[in-house]
């Protein structure tokens, strides 16, 4: 099949959702490959760069989580005991902490057992759907408080409806798999103007904002026979069926497993890189494990390194995908669909995953109100990737991932706004993508490059903000941004 006919078939089974991967939008085109078939080269980066200047405070609350976790593996129940230990860094005194627990938002899986606070029972909470307010505690800033949970998950079964009007599910059991994704009771963050960072669940993106927190955790089964193989953010110390973790500085952590998962393994430049798959998709999950392991040593390369001694890249038994912090799912469809060659959606998804450990992981963002921040230079991430490893494939990727969808929107409104994925990725991943296209041609790599990579350095373990980014960019080019900016923000930046 000649090089057209191979990129059709695909686009009438595949497009993105999200981070998230589904077999959900395709409308014919007539879109011609774009006539500029050079691939521009990556300069190397200078030896000096401009000083940054002094970064926007944001909340400073200290966290941390020593969980405890007894998983009937069979049963598919979870009985967890968490210790969170928050310092108020908020500049106020604190009359109540939110916690978010998203188990709870799903009917039969979230039972809570008790709550404390500093070690002795307390009654003073409200649950209601995700939101678990602890209240009456009277925290002076800069003062630390002891919470505990204790509560019981029975899994639910993961099905997948109809992507335009339903939201993706992950956090449950499949035949084959079982995932803990936001499964724990979490802090959020804290604005200094708009409270606890708490926004309700979309049908697409994300809704989630996750703080810089320290993980302890101890997963034990208590059948200790037929132990599944476990995919998780960071590698454990294993002794009999008791699985330790340490997480720190981590946004979230994520545990998968299965009985039949197979696993290829490598090195990314002292990061280990873990690829799970299922029988018979061994070529597939062999090819994630280059391209992760590529992708990483380019972006290391390109924006600076991440403090993460591992990522692992799971194959989700359904068709969809998403990001985590030191781990990532990629869609079944995408295996299915591969067939050897780098023009495929399972490669150019898995380089944009990879990359959300830098922005999303490292540098964080409000994902519900400014989703651009992780989306667009993740998506254009995949650009980067076949730039350097495959240039012949760089007219394949802008039609295939941009020009195909003619995208329309200004990419800086939140999820809510969009009213429906479809202009919600055009703007968000499409036309961010061109936007950061034309930033870089406009500033020459040189500036472009140094400001990834001091925007990476200063905003790391932070939530990052519009006015954070175009404040670092603004310090690293003269160039007038103005014309660049209307016609892709809404706002004025």
């Amino acid at each position: 099949m000649n090089f057209r006919g191979r990129l059709l078939s695909s686009l009438i089974v595949i497009s993105i959702l999200t981070s998230c991967i589904s077999i959900a939008e395709v409308r014919p085109t007539s879109i011609p490959l774009p006539t500029n078939t050079a691939a521009p080269i990556i300069t190397p980066l200078p030896t000096e760069r401009t000083e940054p200047e002094q970064a926007v405070e944001h909340p400073n609350n200290t966290i941390s989580y020593n969980i405890t976790a007894e998983m009937k593996y069979d049963a598919k129940t979870i009985l967890v005991e968490e210790e969170i230990n928050f310092t108020n860094g908020t500049g106020i005194k604190l009359e109540d902490i939110l916690l978010v627990v998203p188990p709870n938002a799903i009917p039969g899986t979230f039972e809570l057992i008790q709550v404390f606070v500093n070690k002795s029972n307390h009654d003073g909470f409200e649950l209601d759907g995700e939101r678990l307010l602890i209240k009456g505690l009277a925290l002076p800033n800069s003062d630390q408080i002891q919470l505990g949970v204790r509560f019981k998950l029975t899994l639910p079964e993961i099905t997948q409806g109809d992507p335009k009007i339903e939201r993706p599910k992950i956090f449950g059991v499949t035949d084959q798999q079982v995932n803990l994704t936001d499964w724990y009771a979490m802090v959020v963050p804290y604005d200094a103007k708009e409270g606890w960072l708490l926004h309700n669940a979309g049908f697409y993106g994300e809704h989630l904002v996750y703080p810089v927190s320290n993980i302890n955790l101890k997963f034990i089964f208590t059948e200790t026979e037929n132990i599944p193989t476990i995919a998780s953010s960071t590698q454990p110390e294993m002794v009999d069926a008791t699985y330790t973790y340490s997480f720190p500085n981590s946004r979230d952590f994520v545990l998968s497993m299965g009985r039949t998962m197979q696993v290829a393994s490598g090195d990314a430049d002292g990061i280990a890189v873990h690829s799970y798959y299922f029988m018979p998709y061994k070529t597939g999950g062999e090819a994630v494990l280059k391209t992760t392991i590529e992708s990483i040593q380019l972006y290391t390369k390109l924006f600076g390194p991440i403090d993460r001694r591992s990522v692992s890249a799971v194959q989700g038994d359904f068709d969809d995908g998403m990001e985590f912090d030191g781990l990532y799912y990629l869609s079944e469809s995408f295996y299915n669909l591969y067939d050897g060659n780098p023009n495929q959606y399972l490669i150019l998804v898995a380089a944009h995953e990879t990359c959300h450990q830098w922005w999303f992981a490292s540098v964080a963002n409000d994902q519900a109100i400014h989703p651009w921040m992780d989306e667009s230079l993740s998506t254009y991430c995949e650009k980067l990737y076949y730039e350097n490893y495959y240039p012949e494939l760089v007219d394949w990727w802008w039609f295939t991932r941009i020009n195909f969808y003619e995208p329309s929107g200004f990419i800086d409104q939140d999820i809510f706004t969009y009213q429906g994925f479809t202009p919600y990725t055009n703007a968000t991943y499409r036309q961010g993508a061109k936007f950061l296209e034309e930033l870089r041609v406009l500033i020459g790599d040189e500036a472009f490059f140094v400001f990834l990579r001091q925007y990476g350095s200063e905003m790391g373990g932070k939530i990052a903000t519009p006015e954070d980014f175009f404040r670092i960019l603004r310090a690293n080019t003269n160039a007038d941004l103005t014309s660049l900016i209307s016609n892709y923000f809404q706002g004025s930046y």
